[in-house]
């Protein structure tokens, strides 16, 4: 799992065969994620504005790729968790069949 880098272009890890590249997405369902068949990024997760825990117990709304990735990260970890003997690439197939549609990440 790999989140995208912030800026245009392609980026690595993300390019890389084995690894699911994620970018941010706007809408607020922590479970609607999109699948984008033409690399550099292959899902889009929510990511923008997005609650997170900040230091000294504090929370903050914060934006950006690296907090979409955990999104797809929990989705493939319910996957695993329902079918344990799944292959990464197997786990990469099922989140490419079930996203909510294409839509460029």
């Amino acid at each position: 799992m790999s989140a995208a880098n912030n800026v245009p272009g392609p980026s690595y890890p993300s390019l890389f065969a084995s690894v699911i590249s994620v970018a941010a997405h706007d809408l607020d369902d922590p479970m609607v994620w999109f699948y984008n068949p033409s690399p550099p990024v292959e899902f889009g997760a929510r990511g923008v504005d997005v609650d997170v825990a900040w230091r000294g117990g504090g929370r903050i709304v914060a934006t950006g790729n690296s907090f979409a990735a955990p999104h797809i990260a929990g989705i493939a970890t319910l996957i695993r968790a329902k079918h344990p003997g799944v292959t990464p690439f197997e786990v990469k197939a099922i989140l490419a069949a079930t996203a909510q549609g294409a839509r460029k990440a």
